[in-house]
């Protein structure tokens, strides 16, 4: 598992949900400021957390996309597209 996906394990972990949860309870219970900035300080860490490692699969995306067209799976699904689509012109649709 690379560095992005323990990121994102923690990040979006049922324990880290908790414990924003629990900060954020506690600091509208007691309406302390300290406490309502350690709140939104862990809250900012875990949205930074998710965004930070999600950066790695979102361009590995870009860059499977970017290069699918270019792969003999494409090249073999163009040809049956294409041959499809040449018996599909000699149907008649009944509507």
């Amino acid at each position: 598992m690379n560095l992005s996906e323990r990121i994102l394990r923690i990040a979006t972990s049922h324990w880290t949900e908790r414990s924003c949860f629990a900060l954020t309870l506690a600091a509208a219970l007691t309406g302390d400021g300290r406490m309502w900035i350690a709140a939104g300080t862990a809250v900012a860490l875990t949205v930074g957390a998710i965004v930070a490692g999600s950066i790695a699969p979102l361009r590995e995306a870009r860059h499977a996309a970017r290069d699918f067209p270019h792969t003999p799976e494409y090249e073999a699904y163009a040809r049956r597209r294409a041959a499809n689509e040449a018996d599909d012109r000699h149907r008649i649709e009944l509507k």
